[in-house]
């Protein structure tokens, strides 16, 4: 977790910029999708019907900490159906930010321990056995997808350089991955590969990981893919 936390440029929990402190709470201020998620009906068919706070638990300052994210809720004219925002540092329906869900994720693959004490007590004391197995299982499922969405936001921060370049001495597996797989599929091998990829490039970069992560995130949404979890 180590190689991962010393990358981070910024103490706070959001680095897009998106999202502000007011008081004790962070608040999304986003701006409105091009149409309703719900029915598609263009934007001007839906306008702000308030917001609501959430919980969510984030690196603040080097720590896990929980905190209040306020986001942005609209009422659709056309379906009379709300939706909300969710930062680009934050999948939707998750607990956990997007990149304490990496370090879970990372800690587990190229661990040499089975899934119970893979986890540094800074994480364990957060984060349960069960939902590491969880989120593996669902991030394994779009490998192919996290791998190709942090791959597109290498390439436009790199050109006209080869991406390549950035990975010289190439992407092989750790040992502790290629003995679990037996246990792991070669999906596994691909979220690794697809971390290692984000790991490298911001450090290569000189770019906070978390950073690119949302960049990714974000251009996903944008072309209506799913990403890591």
């Amino acid at each position: 977790m180590e190689s991962w936390l010393f990358l981070l440029s910024e103490r706070g929990p959001f680095t897009s910029g998106e999202v502000f402190r007011s008081g004790g709470i962070y608040v999304y201020r986003g701006e409105a999708p091009e149409a309703c998620p719900r029915c598609g009906s263009r934007r001007g068919r839906y306008h702000s019907h308030g917001g609501f706070l959430r919980w969510l638990r984030t690196f603040v300052d080097g720590r896990i900490d929980r905190i209040r994210l306020r986001k942005p809720r609209y009422l659709c004219l056309t379906c009379h159906q709300t939706f909300s925002l969710d930062p680009p540092e934050v999948l939707p329906y998750k607990r956990y930010s997007s990149f304490l869900i990496v370090l879970c994720l990372w800690s587990y693959l190229v661990s040499m321990a089975g899934m119970h004490h893979c986890l540094p007590g800074a994480v364990s004391e957060d984060i349960s056995a069960r939902t590491v197995a969880r989120h593996l299982s669902l991030a394994k499922a779009l490998a192919v997808e996290t791998q190709q969405a942090i791959r597109e936001v290498l390439i436009r921060k790199t050109e006209p350089r080869p991406v390549e370049d950035l990975f010289p001495g190439g992407l092989d597996p750790p040992e502790s991955l290629r003995r679990k797989q037996s246990k792991e599929p070669d999906t596994a091998g691909m979220l690794w590969r697809a971390l290692s990829m984000l790991r490298q490039g911001a450090q290569a970069l000189s770019i906070d990981p978390r950073t690119l992560l949302a960049w990714a995130q974000q251009s996903s949404r944008a072309k209506k893919r799913s990403f890591l979890l």
